[in-house]
């Protein structure tokens, strides 16, 4: 199938472009991101670079412009092209993000691969549309929509339909009395990756590659916490590191929850380690993102128990056969 391609547009974008994130890139994909007012987690340098190696994440700048590119499965994708606002004048914007599109469509032809586009995001939605036209299917994947709350909701568990929750909190509190709430801080990494390495090597699934992965990444976002300017809080009892947490900002409204991983065999803990969290150290945002469920229906009712205000869902655009 031929794609439209803009003739104005030079057409440099090459597979030697590409690079992996690394880093040292996270000032400068952080200038592109940082122009944008993302809901999404995917759209965070820290995504980017602790799940690199599983998802082959791969990145380009190109006059004024930033390409993503993944390599999941023998399947390459890119994201929606991303611009440096603040450089480029409004004017010209759209023009630049349809050549942008064309730059990746001829790229794609000339490697012989099917271009696929991921991660497509409401706010780019009639963007991408607009430059692919009627040449592409543009599904929804529900299972990969992130659920975003807000953060007075799921830290004071308000209402009936939150007993259960306060419920959980209290048989925690209660069984737990000498634990501790402690902010993460260089020097209880350590004791986080090793619960962290037992929660896995103790998972009854720990060889299936969802959760090798997670590992990959949890024990990254552990191994460069500072560098990524991460936030975390430990639960601690009597002496002993039980559960983490890991976050940021993801938005100046919304913060990203990374990781949670506590000790299955403490009643309660996953509850507690989310209110706990939010509340210590998140008052000043209205929102937080939780992630996807990826279609697992326990996770999906678990999520959906926290009440959502919303599913901020996100597109794929392949070829029409």
């Amino acid at each position: 199938m031929e794609y439209s391609l803009s003739p104005q547009h030079e057409r440099n974008l090459k597979p030697g472009d590409f690079r992996p994130v690394e880093i040292s890139h996270r000032p400068l994909i952080n200038s592109y991101l940082q122009d944008h007012h993302y809901n999404t987690l995917e759209y965070l340098f820290t995504t980017l670079f602790i799940w690199q190696e599983s998802y082959g994440f791969t990145w380009a700048e190109k006059n004024h412009v930033l390409y993503i590119k993944s390599c999941y499965q023998g399947v390459t994708k890119f994201f929606p092209p991303i611009l440096k606002t603040g450089e480029i004048p409004s004017a010209q914007q759209q023009a630049i993000y349809a050549a942008a599109v064309s730059e990746i469509l001829s790229y794609c032809r000339e490697a012989d691969i099917t271009p696929i586009f991921e991660e497509i995001t409401e706010q780019d939605r009639d963007a991408m549309l607009r430059c692919l036209k009627k040449e592409f299917h543009f599904q929804a994947n529900r299972d990969l929509a992130n659920y975003i709350y807000y953060v007075d909701t799921l830290t004071h568990l308000r209402g009936r339909s939150f007993n259960g929750k306060r419920n959980h909190i209290r048989h925690f509190e209660n069984e737990n009395p000498t634990y501790q709430f402690l902010p993460l801080t260089k020097e209880l990494l350590p004791a986080c990756k090793k619960h962290a390495e037992g929660w896995y090597e103790h998972h009854p699934e720990k060889d299936q590659s969802t959760l090798i992965e997670e590992k990959a990444a949890i024990m990254k976002a552990l191994d460069y916490f500072t560098q990524l300017e991460l936030s975390g809080c430990c639960i601690v009892i009597d002496g002993m590191v039980e559960g983490f947490a890991i976050g940021e900002p993801l938005n100046p409204d919304m913060v990203v929850i990374h990781f949670e991983k506590g000790n299955l065999n403490i009643n309660g803990i996953y509850t507690a380690l989310n209110k706990y969290f939010l509340e210590k150290c998140w008052q000043g945002y209205l929102l937080v993102n939780r992630a996807e469920d990826l279609g697992l229906p326990g996770l999906k009712k678990a999520k959906k128990d926290y009440k959502p205000a919303w599913l901020e869902m996100k597109y794929t655009a392949t070829p029409n056969q």
